[in-house]
């Protein structure tokens, strides 16, 4: 549901973005006759629910590319990749489920595969997790470097910073 709602924001955006920019494609017949489209070019006006809609789907977006990896440490033993990750979270929602993805190096430098895996672990807003011994799979067992990223993460709730108190309203109780 909430897929289909981002699609259909992201539609409007698009057509509101040609029909103001006066870029809008016109149709074969239109373009053979060399004639207009028939498409108004007034700006649409956006309700104030569809405008906080957008805004927030777009402050969701932001925060699903916001962790990162902070620390990750690794084993091969008998060929299965076991990991251990500290993820940083600064962004204002909680995020849940990393997909995380590891390339793997051989000493001489050279890429030589790819360990990917997702993380069932929630990391609340501005803060860091720590979640040991993941089990990434089999890997080469030339490989000797990893270096790993998130490559995407679920925003669930969001949580805003809490607003800081005046010191005249606490002086006045």
């Amino acid at each position: 549901m909430r897929r289909a709602v981002g699609i259909a924001i992201f539609a409007a955006l698009v057509a509101a973005y040609f029909i103001t920019k006066g870029d809008a494609p016109q149709s074969d017949a239109n373009a053979e006759q060399g004639g207009e489209t028939a498409i108004a070019r007034q700006p649409i006006d956006q309700s104030p629910a569809l405008k906080a809609a957008i805004a927030e789907q777009s402050a969701r977006d932001v925060a699903a590319n916001s962790a990162k990896v902070k620390h990750m440490s690794w084993s091969a033993d008998y060929g299965v990749m076991i990991a251990s990750f500290t993820f940083s979270n600064p962004s204002d929602f909680d995020l849940k489920d990393m997909a995380v993805s590891c390339d793997l190096s051989a000493p001489s430098g050279t890429r030589i595969g790819t360990a990917e895996r997702t993380v069932y672990e929630i990391v609340p807003a501005r803060s860091e997790k720590t979640v040991a011994r993941i089990n990434m799979g089999f890997v080469n067992s030339q490989a000797k470097k990893a270096g790993c990223i998130v490559r995407k993460a679920v925003p669930t709730a969001y949580r805003p910073k809490p607003t800081p108190r005046h010191a005249d309203s606490a002086s006045a109780q």
